[in-house]
């Protein structure tokens, strides 16, 4: 932290004359903006940006505070600034953040360990090459949907610049709505930073080659979450037994369907909301676009389903032709077969080894009466993606929590 000579600083400390009311002052424009300027430097950035919208010079102040020593930058609230910027009258207008200005946010941090930046410029990307802060552990270059073609883009030889140059420190890395981003920058990425451990691709739509994606996760063994949603790989996305293998990494989660963060999920009955997975999914798993009009998402998992545990073989029932209820099953091809009779003994329909049931439901067969089941195991009529369970989520169905 910097020692600041206060006396640089010519802010009036007397008292207010007795007839004249306290909120008639306005403080912040008695203190120039070089002063402020000072303040800021004891202030993270993510704080400085709501105080800088009351008044039009701790605004200007804000665009050039001295940060030398913050560890953390993130100009992604400047965007709101950019899009809503404080109204003031116009005899004073207010200064637009320029892209010097931005540059000057970080070309003069030396100590910084998380970038968030959507402002990105060749200026940039030449400060990096040149400098390669021996801390910097995030990277977040994400561009805003409605901002992408004032903020430009990121060519790949950039890409491979930033990350060629801070690789060995690199651990989180987002390129999130970056558009331009084609299939080669993943095998420069996996090659330039391998302790990535997240790796952000959401709405990257060109990225859409399977093979360069199973490459680079075979490539990162220590990459834990990976997100891919609205790219062209995120639909047909599955688990690859040997990319698994070759990185022998602990566990990795993959968000195919939205941005929402990976982290550990509890999996309750939407129904009668009972728990459905004993100790919830830790471990890996993948979050997938629906394959039907009534699932929200569908969840794929390896979390064991054990006998006597949160779920029991999935059962139906219906009306036939004579009016009888009947008790129907779903065979393992997916059509509907009268039960044969044979049944369970004591109805309770978990008499079952675990391993032979395909389709399971919550012990009080909520979704007996729709037909439906909750999950469907690996060599079933459902594609589980490699995994050993899939989960159909969504409203009333599996519905999910983060631990």
């Amino acid at each position: 932290m910097n020692n600041h000579d206060s006396s640089q600083c010519p802010v009036s400390h007397a008292a207010p004359q007795e007839s004249e009311p306290i909120d008639s002052y306005e403080p912040s424009e008695q203190c120039p903006a070089d002063c402020w300027a000072l303040v800021f430097d004891y202030l993270l950035l993510e704080d400085v940006l709501p105080i800088a919208t009351t008044s039009k010079t701790i605004y200007e102040a804000s665009l050039n505070p001295t940060i030398a020593g913050r560890t953390k930058i993130d100009l992604n609230p400047f965007v709101s600034l950019l899009l809503d910027p404080p109204s003031r009258s116009a005899s004073t207008p207010l200064k637009i953040p320029r892209q010097k200005d931005i540059e000057r946010f970080v070309t003069t941090s030396r100590l910084v360990e998380v970038l968030s930046i959507p402002f990105w410029s060749d200026h940039l990307t030449d400060w990096i090459e040149k400098t390669k802060p021996r801390n910097l552990a995030t990277v977040d270059l994400r561009r805003m949907n409605n901002l992408y073609y004032s903020f430009g883009s990121l060519s790949t030889l950039a890409i491979d610049v930033i990350t060629s140059s801070v690789g060995q420190t690199l651990t989180n890395l987002s390129l999130m709505n970056l558009k331009t981003l084609e299939n080669e920058a993943l095998a420069l990425i996996s090659a330039n930073a391998p302790n990535l451990t997240e790796l952000n691709f959401t709405n990257c739509g060109k990225i859409d080659s399977q093979s360069a994606l199973k490459e680079l996760i075979g490539s990162l063994s220590k990459l834990n979450k990976l997100y891919i949603a609205r790219t062209g790989v995120a639909k047909e996305f599955r688990f690859w037994e040997e990319s698994w293998k070759r990185r022998n990494a602990q566990y990795l989660r993959v968000n195919a369907f939205d941005s929402q963060p990976l982290t550990g999920l509890n999996c309750f009955c939407g129904m009668c909301n009972e728990m459905l997975v004993d100790g919830g999914i830790s471990r890996s798993y993948l979050k997938s676009p629906p394959t039907q009009r009534h699932i929200k998402f569908e969840l794929f998992f390896d979390a064991k389903m054990s006998k006597g545990g949160k779920t029991r073989k999935a059962e139906f029932s219906m009306v036939n032709d004579v009016g009888q209820i009947v008790d129907l099953e779903i065979d393992e091809w997916g059509e509907m077969a009268e039960a044969s009779g044979d049944g369970d003994g004591d109805g309770d329909g978990d008499d079952d080894d675990s391993s032979s049931i395909d389709q399971r439901s919550c012990n009080n067969l909520c979704h007996k009466k729709y037909g439906l089941f909750l999950f469907a195991k690996r060599g079933s009529f459902v594609d589980t993606k490699g995994f050993l369970w899939a989960a159909a989520c969504g409203e009333n169905l599996v519905e999910v929590e983060i631990i």
